[in-house]
């Protein structure tokens, strides 16, 4: 049974680098746009049979999440035996509890995959637990912590203490632990939120150096306030490390005055690299998604 690697618009990079590492064929397809501008997607492969891998997210623009279900639900029905869909960054993910008056877009986005002929999800490091519940079809998340760990050794940051800026983040905190050989020492902050403010209460200890670990950095606020704690009990050095940099609008960069060194974040969004100041370090997400591609296709 062969097995096909597609791609939506941006994830060139990305999919070249799997296609080759993996010994995976890339299928093509066309997205035909009418007079009155709606879509159509022209499959160029006979995938009767196949496995299908479709490389992409749903994140905005909407365009993109169009793009990939319509791919996905043409493969379907064209024959695809097995359709995997890889989403380095799945977004929506924070619309994850029922709230009155307001949508709930992981619960749409769970059912909507299914309906697109999607099997499974694949993804980088989701946001919570509550998001991973609502699926309806299986979902991987995969960690970056031996990414993250493997920068940690390299610039000798070993002995800085672990850092989860709210408890959501403590397990994205034991991971790196472990990577790094389960000698570093993890603290927390307990994250409190009054509509747009963030009060967080230190929980732990902490020496001169700090590594803070979260899933994604949008503004900042929740770093921010852990940067601003952390400085007042005398750390002296920060790095942050973020899977998912989104960096929306400036106030992050408030970061590099309150001790941050360093920022790192990976190629979860392809945009990233046009994104952010060259002082952002960006990291590689393919080796983890390759490990596991190489283990089940």
């Amino acid at each position: 049974m062969q097995t096909l690697l597609y791609n939506i618009p941006g994830f060139e990079a990305l999919s070249e680098s799997l296609a080759e590492k993996l010994g995976i064929k890339k299928g093509t397809y066309q997205l035909k746009r009418f007079t009155n501008n709606e879509a159509q997607i022209i499959i160029n492969d006979n995938v009767k049979g196949s496995k299908c891998l479709v490389l992409g997210t749903n994140a905005p623009p909407d365009r993109q999440m169009i793009e990939l279900m319509f791919l996905c639900h043409t493969l379907k029905n064209d024959g695809a035996k097995k359709i995997s869909a890889i989403l380095p960054y799945l977004a929506y993910t924070r619309q994850d509890r029922k709230e009155a008056q307001k949508g709930l877009a992981m619960d749409w986005f769970s059912k909507a995959f299914k309906i697109s002929g999607i099997s499974e999800v694949i993804t980088v490091d989701i946001h919570s637990r509550l998001a991973k519940k609502m699926f309806k079809i299986p979902l991987v998340s995969l960690s970056p912590a031996e990414i993250f760990a493997d920068e940690i050794k390299k610039n000798s940051f070993v002995d800085a203490t672990i850092i989860a800026p709210d408890e959501g983040a403590i397990n994205r905190c034991k991971e790196l632990k472990k990577c790094l050989g389960d000698k570093s020492q993890i603290s927390y902050f307990e994250k409190k939120r009054n509509g747009q403010i963030i009060s967080a209460a230190f929980k732990g200890k902490v020496g001169k150096r700090a590594v803070i670990v979260d899933d994604i950095l949008d503004t900042g606020g929740t770093l921010i306030v852990a940067c601003q704690e952390l400085k007042k009990l005398g750390v002296e050095e920060i790095i942050i490390m973020v899977t998912h940099g989104l960096f929306t609008n400036d106030s992050w960069k408030e970061l590099w005055n309150l001790g941050v060194k360093k920022i790192y974040t990976t190629d979860t969004l392809p945009e990233i690299r046009i994104k952010v100041p060259p002082e952002v370090s960006i990291l590689q997400i393919a080796p983890i998604i390759e490990k596991y591609v190489r283990q089940k296709y």
